[in-house]
């Protein structure tokens, strides 16, 4: 489970940066083909409802991204959660009560893509802040191309179409940047903050996914799988200490240590990839070590017997 679940995992992240890079890509080529059009129009410089038909212009193209990610996020979080069912099932025992996947859908899947998602849940607000943010950025950014031009050209004489000519060359240079901002006002790279969204969407999923069926099904137990990797071994990483751990999804095993324990100390931060798997009666450790005295036993009957034999000059016994 641990590598079949982390490479799938990866690969679900990965295919999900593809098409979120996508609609991205999208989104950026129509705020710059509204901003081309605007200028193209003889009195952009000269016309202060031209210039604001472009600032709607540029929200709705926000809007629509914000849409689109909502649909993303959706479609995303359904197919990691249909991946993720189907991995429970294989790793069941034959014989479990397992949920089916229409079921689970219909009672958990919408709260628990919701509760992953940074995007709006509430569809009458037209825009998320990170969004409005980008909009605000681009709406901004050609604003202050705007003044400033104006003022130049007052300053130093220009005649209106020099003016004119100025401002639509600064502005149809400007490229969309698709700017976001943190709480302190820095700039953040938007690739690696979506590409962030889209690990933490994808790897919550699959494992709200697989934890909630396994508890319907039964299963309270659960380890984190996927071993220590590279990020893991970073100082304060959460990760090497509870990689390989076994957890009580319900808390109420006081042999192990809570799920709840394990979140709150850090574990499955935004990054983090590891996954879980549902550990059976037989997979305990106790079991295993149980199993594995008993196998030793075995084995040295069977060298005993056939040592009794070949001194009896009798063919080794068949097992």
């Amino acid at each position: 489970m641990a590598e079949k679940g982390s490479k799938k995992l990866r690969r679900q992240i990965k295919d999900g940066e593809k098409e979120l890079a996508k609609i991205l890509k999208d989104a950026k080529a129509e705020v710059e083909r509204k901003i081309q059009k605007a200028v193209s129009k003889g009195n952009f410089a000269t016309a202060a409802s031209v210039r604001s038909g472009l600032y709607r212009g540029i929200v709705s193209e926000y809007v629509k991204l914000n849409r689109k990610f909502d649909v993303y996020v959706n479609e995303q979080g359904k197919r990691v959660a249909k991946e993720w069912g189907k991995e429970l099932a294989d790793d069941l025992p034959k014989g479990a009560k397992l949920i089916s996947f229409g079921t689970f859908s219909k009672k958990y899947l919408d709260d628990i893509i919701e509760k992953v998602s940074p995007s709006t849940s509430d569809k009458r607000v037209l825009l998320n802040a990170r969004f409005g943010s980008m909009a605000k950025g681009d709406v901004d950014e050609i604003r202050g191309i705007v003044v400033d031009t104006l003022r130049a050209g007052a300053a130093s004489g220009m005649t209106t179409p020099e003016m004119a000519n100025e401002m639509n060359r600064r502005v149809s240079a400007y490229k969309p940047g698709l700017v976001l901002r943190d709480k302190n006002g820095r700039r953040m790279a938007v690739d690696s903050y979506f590409a962030m969204i889209n690990r933490t969407v994808s790897a919550n999923v699959a494992r709200e996914t697989y934890t909630t069926m396994s508890a319907e099904a039964g299963y309270d137990l659960q380890q984190v799988e996927g071993g220590i990797t590279a990020g893991s071994l970073q100082p304060g990483d959460p990760c090497s200490r509870w990689a390989g751990k076994i957890l009580s999804m319900s808390g109420n095993n006081p042999k192990y240590p809570s799920y709840a324990d394990a979140v709150a100390d850090g574990l499955f931060h935004p990054n983090c990839v590891h996954t879980l798997s549902v550990v059976t009666p037989s997979g305990l450790p106790e079991a295993k070590k149980e199993r594995a005295e008993t196998g030793k036993e075995g084995a040295e009957g069977r060298a005993e017997v056939q040592k009794e034999r070949k001194e009896d000059g009798l063919k080794p016994a068949k097992f």
